[in-house]
């Protein structure tokens, strides 16, 4: 087994529409079997393929993977820049990738089971399409036979339970709903929650800054742009966006959604409730430009205890880190997720993460993190000096 095996299960999929699913696959195959592969060459051969996000970003990846088997180290930004459309969601997965390749226990063990796919029926539900997947869960649109085959996203899990029950009482306009939740066999948590568009703020990073260096945008049209630029839009988008997102500067923009999210920071706050894994592919945004947090798998609850334990690197405040050292150091409040915040708004205006991208090289999280977290303020998240290349 190759050394980048077990992450292709965690990182690499697509969820484009069968045909394109097939062509990506026997591209993939025949990469395999000798052929070298390039990923740019196949998008510019057969233009129909780049259509799909899902599957640029399968097949970039794949490559990157393949390359890194033959004994190859490409340069980050020169790999990530040959797909400007996506250039920011690869670069996501390659940081991902780099970082799980060097801490392996981080990628926590699949269950041993077969997923439900694309086609097949859960409950009510029919899975029409694949959204996104991790280790513990898998996340489709789906049509509801009961509501006459509305339309609507469920997300299939493990430790979906405590999720649904977190955010079941929590209603506010930036953060995604639960409609409901249900068990299906053994452990298998369905929930259900409503069809807002698959956007996210990594989509608006991909526009604002197809290229390394590139200034920002200077309108806030932009914004929309990726919001509206998803497979399948849903009926959600009101007689007209924000004036700021059609008329306003793209600094405008950036404020309007920054609003919007601090607001359901503020608002989880208040009720003892902290997300701890913000990052810009956690930020939904509807057709219409509204922010919506998602993806509370690692968030925790005064009212329900500790809970599990993790993050994303990058976007990480240095006492979360330090939680990863130490479970029993004092725990994390609300002061991590406007670090995080913080993060992410930065990597928006200016297309940069403010402590510059990880090494190519990872060692192990208890070897650097001690370094990231030493010294003044400044000195964490500077990775090129703390940890060496």
């Amino acid at each position: 087994m190759s050394r980048v095996s077990p992450l292709r299960a965690a990182l690499s999929h697509s969820d484009g529409p069968p045909s394109l699913q097939q062509h990506a696959a026997a591209i993939k195959d025949t990469w395999s079997r000798g052929s070298h592969p390039d990923a740019r060459a196949v998008l510019d051969q057969h233009p129909e393929l780049g259509v799909d996000k899902s599957v640029v970003l399968d097949l970039a990846y794949e490559e990157y993977c393949q390359r890194c088997e033959a004994g190859e180290e490409p340069d980050l930004e020169s790999f990530c820049a040959r797909f400007p459309l996506y250039r920011s969601s690869i670069q996501g997965i390659i940081l991902a990738h780099r970082l799980l390749e060097g801490n392996p226990q981080l990628l926590p063990e699949a269950p041993a089971l077969r997923w439900p796919e694309v086609g097949e029926q859960v409950g009510d539900f029919t899975l029409l399409r694949e959204l996104g997947r991790g280790a513990f869960a898998r996340v489709f649109l789906a049509s509801e036979a009961s509501t006459g085959d509305r339309r609507v996203v469920v997300k299939l899990s493990f430790e979906g339970a405590a999720e649904a029950k977190m955010l079941g009482p929590l209603a506010h306009p930036n953060i995604v709903p639960v409609l409901s939740a249900r068990q299906e066999g053994p452990g298998l948590a369905v929930v259900c929650m409503p069809y807002l568009g698959s956007a996210t703020l990594h989509d608006v990073l991909d526009r604002a800054y197809p290229t390394p260096g590139t200034g920002a945008p200077a309108k806030a049209e932009v914004i929309l742009a990726a919001a509206r630029d998803c497979p399948e839009v849903p009926g959600e988008v009101p007689c007209s966006p924000n004036a700021c997102l059609t008329n306003g500067t793209y600094v405008d923009g950036i404020v309007y959604l920054a609003v919007q999210l601090a607001e359901a920071l503020a608002f989880l706050h208040s009720r003892g409730v902290y997300h701890r894994d913000l990052k810009p592919s956690n930020v939904l945004l509807s057709p219409a430009g509204r922010a919506l947090l998602l993806d509370f798998n690692l968030s925790v609850s005064t009212d329900r205890g500790a809970g599990r334990l993790g993050g994303t690197l990058p976007y990480m405040a240095p006492e979360q880190v330090r939680a990863l050292l130490d479970p029993s150091a004092a725990p994390l409040d609300a002061r991590a997720d406007l670090f995080s915040l913080g993060v992410i708004l930065y990597e928006l205006l200016t297309g940069q993460h403010p402590f510059g991208p990880l090494p190519a090289r990872l060692p192990p999280v208890d070897e650097f993190a001690p370094r990231m977290l030493s010294g003044n303020g400044l000195a964490f998240g500077l990775w090129a000096r703390l940890i060496p290349a």
